[in-house]
């Protein structure tokens, strides 16, 4: 709101003034040098100061006033580029863990695969023990049964009484000549012949047991056999 001018305030013209310019009258007064005088030059000089500065502030406007934002890329490239680097550090993070992890799993597979390899070298260690027991137990049982062979030898060889050959007579060697079923006849090297049965007795052999027509044979008493032509002992 306009303050309003007190009478006091109104502006006063100077005796000069008021000698250049006669209200009364509306026109300039003459004496004054291209119609104007001393106030027309201070007027030109207020208005050059307004226009100079009015150009200064001008001027000072243009460079001080609001600048246009430029983007700003670096930050959101050093943004995107801090993700991206985050990102990886979170994936080398979740690549350690996973290693730490499989690598805890072979550690305990390694720890569980050494203690059954411990287990088995103790299980050999045991059966070598009871191995090598088992052989000294059957190193003494052989040595307990080659003492009593020999004792039983021994003792056999004591009570064995030598047997006493029958004795037929002089020796003569008789082979089958002919021989049908129960009955033979026999020949001697000098060509003696005689017939014989179950039960005959020949010089020599003893009794004639059995008479063996498929196999060839005369089983006697002494245990002589007769065959054919010198096959007999």
């Amino acid at each position: 709101m306009d303050n309003p001018i007190k009478p006091e305030e109104e502006y006063q013209f100077s005796e000069t003034e008021s000698s250049v310019f006669d209200p009364s009258a509306g026109r300039r007064k003459p004496g004054m040098p291209g119609g104007g005088g001393p106030r027309n030059k201070n007027i030109f000089i207020l208005l050059g100061v307004l226009i100079a500065f009015f150009i200064v502030f001008k001027v000072v406007t243009a460079i001080m006033g609001p600048k246009k934002a430029i983007p700003n890329v670096a930050p959101a490239q050093q943004t995107g580029q801090n993700v991206a680097n985050i990102n990886e550090e979170a994936a080398v993070s979740r690549r350690i863990t996973t290693l730490e992890q499989t690598s805890a799993d072979y550690n305990t597979r390694l720890e569980k695969l050494e203690s059954n390899v411990t287990n088995a070298v103790n299980a050999l260690s045991d059966i070598e023990i009871k191995l090598a027991n088992i052989n000294n137990s059957m190193q003494i049982l052989a040595n307990e049964v080659n003492q009593q062979q020999t004792q039983i030898t021994a003792l056999q060889t004591a009570n064995v009484k030598p047997v006493k050959r029958a004795n037929y007579g002089p020796s003569v060697r008789y082979t089958i000549q002919a021989m049908f079923p129960g009955r033979a006849w026999l020949t001697t090297a000098d060509g003696a012949t005689i017939t014989v049965r179950q039960g005959t007795k020949v010089s020599g052999y003893g009794s004639v047991i059995n008479i063996d027509t498929e196999q060839g044979i005369i089983t006697t008493s002494s245990g002589r056999t007769i065959r054919y032509s010198t096959d007999d002992s």
